[in-house]
């Protein structure tokens, strides 16, 4: 069994369901999908909506991960948005999100873009789509104080698969070649945020 861990009791933006973990798992790598803890590192609503809040509440998983230097010990760290239209979309990676003082991205093969809905045949059932990274180029995630890149490459509003911006109040999202993803949010490349969190897997 899946546990959840970090909700707090009164949080009503509850964005990962137990049942939508066997969907989201697919395009994992097979390591990251024996953990059956799920902890949540960053809450929109239970933390505040704030850029830098999120990276503070990822930076000791930072500071972990600069001491593992075997890419096979890298863990899971899944981020989650919520438009206003309530479409469900985010980014799988392996590396906690992170300030750049430098104009690198970081980020590896095992990232992917997905979005996940109810089945429009069966309320019961999730649909997933994972939308993999292409080997087109290596910009998977680009993060400074004012702004998170995913992906690039694109022909429109600089070809990001998603950006948010430094209030996680607004986002955008594009077809970028990183992904080859189409645009993820019900409201159009432009989208407001209505929920928002980082989940840690292992």
């Amino acid at each position: 069994p899946i546990k959840l861990s970090g909700y707090n009791s009164t949080t009503n933006h509850q964005l990962l369901q137990e049942d939508m973990v066997p969907e989201l798992r697919t395009l994992m790598p097979e390591r990251i999908k024996l953990h059956t803890t799920w902890t949540l590192l960053y809450s929109l609503e239970q933390n505040g909506a704030s850029l830098n809040t999120l990276y503070r509440c990822c930076k000791e998983e930072y500071d972990n991960f600069r001491l593992r230097s075997n890419a096979f010990s890298r863990k899971g760290y899944l981020l989650m948005i919520q438009d206003m239209e309530n479409s469900i979309f985010g980014l799988f990676t392996n590396e906690p999100f992170h300030p750049l003082s430098n104009n690198k991205f970081y980020g590896n093969g095992e990232s992917f873009l997905w979005r996940i809905e109810k089945s429009k045949n069966n309320n019961d059932f999730y649909t997933f789509e994972g939308f993999p990274f292409q080997n087109e180029n290596f910009y998977v995630v680009y993060s400074t104080n004012k702004m998170i890149q995913i992906g690039a490459g694109g022909t429109s509003n600089g070809g990001a698969g998603i950006w948010l911006d430094d209030m996680l109040l607004n986002g955008g999202t594009n077809n970028c070649k990183t992904f080859n993803n189409p645009i993820l949010s019900k409201q159009g490349t432009l989208f407001k945020i209505k929920a928002l969190e980082v989940w840690k897997i292992g």
